[in-house]
């Protein structure tokens, strides 16, 4: 039985009868929805989905585009410092500065109690650009000077 069973039975499951009860469950013991309207009768549910929309949503698009920008910086032949920019990034991915200068960066960005404090340190993902960069390597050189030429 999944894990995602027995919670959900336990969670539509009268409280006494779930707290007397050991074990798996294989079926609600009893019925009620009680949880549920305790739960959404909190105001800050709304506010916690809300957020965790704007960050998904705005999250995602802001880590793909950085991410596909930089991965295409760097998997250019002809691109200045490619090979050091990568090295950098590469490293990032082993070392961190650890949480108390992460804090000092994000305080002196001005970003303490703002939105963008969980968006914008996550802007690129190392492993993620990694993969781009790779893919865009395949692309040919033709393929770019044709582009060239036609603006």
């Amino acid at each position: 039985m999944p894990p995602f069973l027995h919670v959900f039975f336990a969670s539509i499951s009268d409280p006494v009868r779930l707290a007397k009860h050991k074990g798996i469950l294989f079926s609600p013991l009893g019925f009620t929805l009680r949880g549920y309207e305790l739960v959404f009768k909190n105001p800050n549910i709304l506010t916690g989905y809300m957020n965790t929309i704007i960050y998904v949503v705005a999250g995602t698009l802001v880590n793909l585009i950085a991410t596909s920008i930089a991965a295409y910086v760097v998997s250019r032949k002809n691109a200045l410092w490619a090979s050091v920019l990568m090295f950098i990034i590469t490293f990032t991915m082993f070392f961190s500065g650890g949480l108390i200068p992460y804090y000092l960066l994000i305080d002196n960005l001005g970003l303490i109690n703002k939105r963008l404090a969980m968006i914008i340190p996550g802007a690129i993902g190392t492993w993620n650009l990694i993969v781009m960069r790779t893919s865009f390597m395949q692309i040919p050189d033709s393929m770019e000077e044709s582009a060239r030429i036609i603006i």
